[in-house]
């Protein structure tokens, strides 16, 4: 974006540069002097509309997140539509080391797979479905054990928190 704002401004000031040599030629000393203010200006204003541009438009450092006192669950703080919002979720800390394992993959109906591995200890709140998928899996890197979760079953903290009636599938993989 930045890039684009100088080469903007370059090409703005040459601009206008080249347009007060073209008036200077044509008028008289008196005039020129006119011009010359008129370019000042025209440049000084071009400035302030490029800065109002990039200020607009830069993205905002705000995004983070941070978990609560609590210690149960996590803020997300995020920027949309220019205003800061709040997002917060459930966290498992003791549930981290569990989870790290994993890797977490979203099947599509066209069986391609895209990953969706969360950071440890938050929940899979949304089900394949509203994901756009036909069903989640989840694999243990050191076990090959696989998890697959339907399409209307959301993974949650992939029955690793001893919940009874998950309805999982468990295999393991050779």
């Amino acid at each position: 974006m930045n890039l684009l704002v100088s080469v903007f401004t370059i090409l703005t000031v040459l601009g206008l540069a080249i347009l007060s040599l073209i008036f200077a030629f044509q008028a008289g000393w008196f005039n020129q002097f006119h011009t010359l203010q008129r370019l000042i200006y025209a440049i000084n204003t071009t400035i302030n509309l490029i800065d109002n541009i990039a200020a607009v438009t830069k993205t905002n450092p705000t995004n983070n997140c941070s978990i609560n006192n609590s210690d149960l669950s996590m803020s997300l703080t995020y920027t949309r539509s220019g205003r800061e919002k709040l997002f917060n979720i459930p966290y498992r800390p003791d549930l981290r080391e569990k989870m790290r394992m994993w890797k977490v993959h979203l099947v599509s109906k066209n069986n391609n797979s895209k990953e969706i591995t969360q950071e440890p200890g938050l929940p899979y709140l949304c089900t394949a479905k509203q994901l756009g998928g036909k069903e989640i899996l989840a694999n243990n890197k050191e076990t090959n054990q696989v998890i697959q979760f339907k399409s209307d079953i959301p993974p949650e903290y992939l029955g690793l928190d001893k919940t009874s009636g998950s309805q999982l599938e468990i295999q393991t993989l050779d």
